[in-house]
């Protein structure tokens, strides 16, 4: 879900996107949902057939080797995609949580509804990514928050806090009732 929700923000933000997957079964299970989306906002009344068909061809999609080629950055948003062969030049950003060498970028979830879009700045990036990195999350109307970090964004910190924080309630004798309320 996570690649699918990146992949209708994307072509929202009347992006092109080369969607490729070494799993043929990823791939189709992942256009089945971004076909079912389109179809449920068509049918709702959010999107026209006219509009829907559009952000359907903007979609291009088959092996991570052929969907490289031609591209202007690299998304990962799921795991095992990150050895994928590329022209040296293209940016490599990672949507997903864990470590970041160059450049990150980590959506709030839903993705298409909430706005803040963390710009992870790693230990290798350099201006150049962490611009284009920024000037991306303004493309896709997200508000970007720049981060320099190795692994962990902001979101991880506040969760992390958060679960401490609750963690020293139930020591303190507090009910998990009361610390979820």
């Amino acid at each position: 879900p996570f690649a699918v929700q990146t992949i209708l923000a994307v072509l929202h933000a009347d992006l092109r996107v080369n969607w490729g997957t070494r799993d043929p079964a990823v791939l189709a299970e992942g256009l089945s949902a971004v076909r079912r989306t389109f179809e449920a906002g068509v049918k709702g009344g959010g999107l026209s057939r006219q509009e829907a068909d559009l952000l359907l061809g903007r979609l291009k999609h088959g092996s991570s080797a052929e969907m490289v080629k031609g591209a202007d950055i690299i998304l990962h948003a799921a795991r095992g995609q990150g050895a994928v062969p590329a022209d040296p030049g293209i940016l490599r950003a990672v949507a997903m949580p864990g470590r970041v060498d160059a450049i990150g970028l980590r959506f709030a979830m839903p993705i298409v509804s909430r706005r803040l879009l963390e710009v992870i700045d790693g230990p290798d990036g350099t201006p150049e990514q962490v611009a284009t990195g920024l000037s991306l999350a303004k493309r896709l109307k997200k508000i970007p928050v720049h981060v320099r970090s190795r692994e962990h964004s902001v979101a991880d910190r506040l969760l992390a806090a958060q679960n401490r924080a609750s963690d020293a309630l139930l020591d303190a004798g507090a009910s998990p009732c009361q610390v979820d309320q």
